[in-house]
């Protein structure tokens, strides 16, 4: 196999390793945004308050 192949096949498996990346934070942001969806209430204004205070100290502590 010749050099070219060879870089030709490394950079297809690039390429797929990327689109999986992609599909996986797609999917694990899927989940967070159905987990937020089935909070209760108290708990999602809970987070939202630390998300807010978090946010104004610069993003620490998040």
């Amino acid at each position: 196999m010749d050099e070219q192949k060879m870089l030709s096949i490394a950079m297809t498996m690039r390429e797929a390793a990327a689109d999986l990346i992609e599909q996986a934070e797609a999917i694990e942001l899927d989940v967070k945004i159905q987990r937020v969806k089935s909070m209760p209430n108290g708990e999602l204004m809970a987070l939202l308050i630390e998300l807010g205070h978090a946010k104004k100290n610069g993003g620490k502590n998040v």
